[in-house]
């Protein structure tokens, strides 16, 4: 009888810390403050929700969504300092905004986890930023957009969506890595054995160090521009 007893009251427990309640903090503007905007890290299952279109800004801070979800809704961000936004679990991109540089040292996004734009047509721009990447890239509309020459793709880096994944300046491949969407637009791309599985367009620039296209796999040479 106590074993049982004992056995229900664990269930119990455990289902109701399942059935936590999330939060939603709101970023609307001004200086993103750890633990005051939203806790450091965000945890399952709240919620920031990023609101207006003013702009908001992150200054020698770290932001991490560690298994939260972000919904960035409006607002273009700026980065300064050596700030870092690590995402390791859901980031919402729901229209055309960018993520800038603010001066000071080059700050950076890091994603392990799913960078996903659903909303808008035209283009979500990351800009000047170090964008340092193994999880998902997920451009399911419109495009995102790397310029500025500071993206890094480490093994195991998933393009994907029916939007377009474009590569506008330097960037470095790391290891394999797998594409439905991805477009080399422009700038040096820079292979340590990297491999493409699945399929990618080449419309302009330069490929330098290791490549490899892997079985069953397509890189498309489109377009009249020069290719080196």
């Amino acid at each position: 009888m106590r074993k049982t007893t004992l056995c229900l009251i664990g269930a119990s427990s455990l289902a109701f810390a399942s059935h936590a309640q999330a939060t939603t903090f709101v970023f609307a503007s001004g200086n993103y403050i750890p633990g005051v905007t939203a806790p450091e890290p965000l945890m399952s299952p709240d919620i920031l929700e990023l609101t207006t279109s003013s702009s908001k800004l992150f200054t020698a801070v770290t932001f991490t969504n560690q298994s939260g979800t972000v919904n960035w809704n409006a607002g273009n961000l700026f980065l300064a300092s050596a700030s870092v936004i690590n995402n390791q679990s859901q980031w919402n991109v729901f229209g055309n905004n960018s993520i800038n540089p603010n001066g000071g040292a080059t700050s950076s996004v890091i994603n392990s986890g799913v960078f996903s734009k659903s909303v808008g047509g035209g283009a979500t721009t990351i800009n000047g930023i170090a964008f340092i990447n193994s999880g998902t890239v997920d451009a399911q509309t419109g495009s995102i957009d790397f310029n500025g020459g500071l993206a890094t793709f480490n093994a195991g880096s998933l393009f994907s969506g029916g939007g377009d994944v474009n590569i506008n300046s330097n960037a470095t491949f790391n290891g394999g890595f797998n594409s439905s969407n991805l477009n080399f637009n422009g700038g040096t791309f820079t292979g340590n054995a990297a491999a493409l599985s699945g399929a990618a367009d080449w419309t302009n620039g330069t490929v330098s160090g290791t490549w490899d296209v892997t079985a069953g796999s397509t890189l498309n040479a489109t377009t009249s521009s020069s290719k080196v």
